[in-house]
């Protein structure tokens, strides 16, 4: 499942750079706690999309609140990947 979870995710990135978004304004990362505090303490990234656990939720809303940035979590039944998100600068 994560597997096609990343395929569907690198075919939404090559969807939108072909729709003619700039590349590096749609970045997809996965990783843990060291991204998330490179992400939140940007100050040229202004928004943070992600799918994650509470958990991880709590975590991002805490740090990124704290920057003003804007948040959204997206929830799934199938969470496959603990720690997901996406950013547009």
């Amino acid at each position: 499942m994560a597997a096609a979870v990343l395929l569907a995710e690198l075919a939404v990135d090559e969807l939108a750079v072909e729709a003619g978004l700039p590349n590096g304004d749609l970045n997809i990362l996965h990783g843990t706690n060291d991204i998330i505090n490179a992400i939140c303490n940007d100050d040229d990234i202004k928004a943070i999309s992600f799918v994650g656990t509470s958990t991880a939720g709590a975590y991002i809303y805490a740090r990124a609140s704290a920057k003003v940035k804007r948040i959204q979590e997206q929830k799934t039944m199938l969470l496959s990947c603990p720690m997901q998100a996406w950013m547009l600068p």
